[in-house]
């Protein structure tokens, strides 16, 4: 509060100096038919109406009320001034969430028209008519106003004048630019009262004739409070003509369509002034009656119609659209985000949600300063059905003035994702469990309409507990898997029956399974690498008897396995024989490949028809045959162990 009204201060002191360092320069002032102020509301008021400008008719008194207006606004005045001098003014305001604009055309002329002569001996007056003419003063204004910030207005203003005594003289005729400026801070601690600046006519002078002439600048300033019954103001204006006025003033409505103004301006020319109005449905009229009595200058009478229509603009968004009020707080709720015009200026503002079908599903009233979220639940407190509902939004700024959002659509999700997964390649036994290969490819799909958010395949082990899983976000895919765990470390037995199922959540949350899939492995061939070097000597194809425990271990996991194939692949480097027994490295390749058979064979009794011997020669490195290292490790010998489980 503080700080605005500090902010308040500053302007006003700073803009005072652009009025008060022309107080140094005084002379006559220009086109001082400005000051008279149109509108028949403030003048039955005694023009005290700086602090509580908030129509469409603020932009003759202060620009910075507009804002303070939720309504679009035209109004028109016509005032009989003296001696059959007569003001037309026509003001528009157009309220948008960016800020108000104003527009305003006023109209100064004489009902009678006057002549001008010029000396003629011939005549018998001596002087005789050369034309004739009415004198006229006009000037368009536009503006524009803001909440600044709560409770605090800002408005300005740009006219175009254009006066003019003789129009068929050119020099009869002068043009002009001046400004207004507009502050108004709404006091926070006792609502209703109000405080506002305005500074006027702020530009250079005008050049009429021969001279150049002050435009009539001047600072109103007023302090008011209005209760929705009664308001009242007082003020100073200060002109750069050294008059200094002050003014009181006050409204009361009765019925809630009828007022009764009055007002006192003292000064320069001190009077009373009276006046009402009448308003109904946006609609307005309003006069008032001053009388100029003291100085003898008579009455002065105004009329104003005035007319309000339209709407504040109120929007409502909800985010996220679709939530799912599970009780997972992933996406339990959906936050709704209202863009209201003037938030300080609403009275009640409440949220009506309604099913498909257009039923209420719940209404609470809202504090537009807090967070607004719904948890999907009714009136009663009932969780809601799945679907879709809308989200209206109705504010009411009093004064009969309301105003709903369009509809705000969200939606309730609680229906998991459709979710398939099927490994391949396997092989399908009648009466049998599926059987599986490894390696296996998981062709996964998860389909749900507002998209899928993350999802997880999970391999169970014999037991029933997870051995392997994988996990994603978006549309699942596929993945392969090796038959290891989620260590690496660990592989599938063989013949034990594993299962699979596939998990998906949409983007809200909602959880979906797939049908649990089981499968026996049919297929895991194991591969071990041996040194040659261990096995033989050089350029030799005769297993060194030192292997015996080594070669043994592999021949007891092969018996383990019912049915198995194996293949003895044979690795040579690539230095060419020189006076061996073989001819070349293919040959010595198989020859080795023979010998490890024949020692499984002859020493552990294994069946010879489940072996087979394959002879690569140099034709497969594994290293690079240009160093000592990688030849040794491309000489191996390798052997391939595949178990059948079905025949």
């Amino acid at each position: 509060m503080f700080k605005k009204l500090l902010l308040f201060l500053s302007l006003f002191f700073l803009l005072s100096g652009t009025v008060f360092s022309d107080i140094a320069q005084i002379g006559t002032t220009s086109n001082n038919f400005l000051k008279i102020m149109a509108p028949a509301k403030p003048a039955a008021m005694g023009e005290a109406y700086v602090a509580l400008a908030d129509d469409v008719n603020a932009i003759q008194y202060n620009p910075a009320g507009m804002a303070k207006s939720m309504l679009s606004g035209i109004s028109f005045t016509h005032i009989i001034w003296f001696q059959d001098i007569a003001f037309e003014n026509l003001n528009l305001s157009l309220p948008f969430p960016m800020g108000t604009v104003g527009f305003s055309v006023n109209w100064m002329h004489f009902s009678d028209s006057m002549f001008k002569t010029e000396i003629d001996p011939a005549s018998i007056t001596g002087y005789s008519t050369k034309y004739e003419f009415s004198p006229y003063s006009f000037y368009g204004t536009v503006a524009y106003s803001k909440e600044f910030s709560r409770d605090f207005y800002i408005g300005a203003s740009l006219k175009i004048l254009n006066y003019a005594i003789d129009p068929n003289d050119d020099k009869g005729a002068a043009l002009s630019f001046m400004a207004d400026i507009g502050l108004i801070y709404d006091m926070e601690f006792l609502e209703g009262l109000s405080a506002g600046v305005s500074f006027k006519n702020l530009g250079p002078g005008t050049s009429f004739i021969s001279e150049t002439y002050l435009q009539p600048m001047n600072i109103l300033a007023g302090v008011g409070y209005s209760h929705q019954y009664f308001s009242i103001e007082g003020g100073i204006e200060y002109y750069s003509d050294n008059n200094i006025n002050y003014s009181v003033g006050a409204n009361a409505v009765l019925f809630d369509v009828l007022n009764l103004r009055a007002g006192y301006k003292g000064g320069t020319v001190p009077r009373l002034s009276f006046g009402g109005g009448f308003e109904f449905s946006g609609l307005a009229i309003d006069y008032a009656f001053v009388p100029y009595t003291i100085d003898g200058l008579g009455y002065t009478h105004r009329a104003t119609l005035t007319y309000n229509f339209g709407s504040p603009e109120v929007k409502l968004k909800a985010y996220p659209v679709v939530f799912s009020p599970n009780g997972d707080k992933v996406v339990d709720y959906t936050r709704l985000l209202p863009d209201v015009m003037s938030p300080s200026k609403v009275k009640s503002a409440s949220i009506t949600i309604q099913d498909a079908m257009g039923i209420d599903v719940r209404k609470t009233k809202i504090n537009l300063r807090s967070k607004i979220f719904w948890n999907g639940k009714d009136t009663l407190g009932m969780p809601a059905a799945e679907g879709d509902y809308f989200v209206r939004l109705d504010v009411d700024y009093g004064k009969g003035i309301k105003s709903s959002s369009a509809p705000a659509r969200v939606e309730i999700d609680l229906t998991p994702p459709s979710i398939t997964v099927d490994g391949r390649p396997k092989l399908v036994k009648p009466g049998r469990l599926d059987t599986l290969v490894v390696p296996v490819s998981f062709d996964m799909s998860a389909f749900d309409k507002n998209g899928v958010g993350r999802w997880k395949l999970v391999i169970y082990g014999p037991e029933g507990q997870p051995f392997k899983t994988f996990t994603g976000s978006g549309d699942p895919m596929m993945v392969t898997w090796d038959g290891k765990d989620d260590l690496g470390i660990n592989q599938v037995d063989t013949g034990k029956t594993y299962s699979y199922a596939l998990f998906a959540s949409d983007s809200v949350g909602n959880w979906g399974k797939s049908a649990v899939k089981q499968v026996k492995i049919l297929f895991r061939e194991v591969v071990i690498n041996i040194s040659s070097d261990t096995l033989f000597d050089l350029g030799k194809a005769d297993v060194k008897i030192a292997v015996y425990s080594d070669i043994k271990k592999i021949a007891d996991q092969i018996k383990g396995y019912q049915n198995p194939k194996i293949i003895v692949e044979g690795h040579t480097d690539n230095l060419q024989m020189k006076n061996g027994a073989y001819a070349d490295n293919m040959e010595l390749s198989k020859a080795r490949a023979q010998a490890v058979v024949n020692f499984f064979v002859e020493l552990f009794e294994l069946d010879r028809n489940m072996f087979r011997v394959v002879g690569y020669g140099e034709t497969k490195p594994v290293a690079d045959n240009n160093t000592p290292e990688g030849r040794r490790d491309n000489r191996r010998v390798t052997i391939r162990i595949s178990g059948v489980i079905f025949e």
